[in-house]
């Protein structure tokens, strides 16, 4: 059991470190189009907060909507695993089985 836990805990650091490493490059491809962006709000006129403030925003929405939608797919698949399971279907069930399945884990 000690193994088997070790193994997972390296699977999740190189995943974590993968992860890591394709943001940072993922920045780095975007930066010189950053600094023109920038460049040009200054030229137009705008103060280094506001272009602070629009970077912040970028990288907010970057990391906001992949985490959520990864959260809401891993919900959803805990909840349609724990449906199905408890109404003795097989755990991949058949087109239309998922709702039949949710309304029973309801009714139980």
């Amino acid at each position: 059991m000690d193994r088997a836990t070790l193994a997972v805990q390296y699977v999740f650091m190189f995943t974590l470190a993968a992860g890591i490493v394709v943001l940072l490059a993922a920045v780095q491809s975007t930066r010189d189009e950053r600094r023109y962006e920038s460049a040009m709000l200054r030229t137009l006129g705008a103060s280094r907060a506001t272009v602070l403030q629009g970077v912040a925003a970028e990288f907010s929405a970057l990391d906001f909507y992949p985490e959520h939608c990864a959260c809401g797919a891993t919900a959803s698949a805990g909840f349609w695993h724990a449906a199905c399971s408890r109404s003795n279907t097989p755990s991949i069930p058949q087109c239309g089985r998922p709702a039949w399945c949710a309304a029973r884990y309801w009714w139980d």
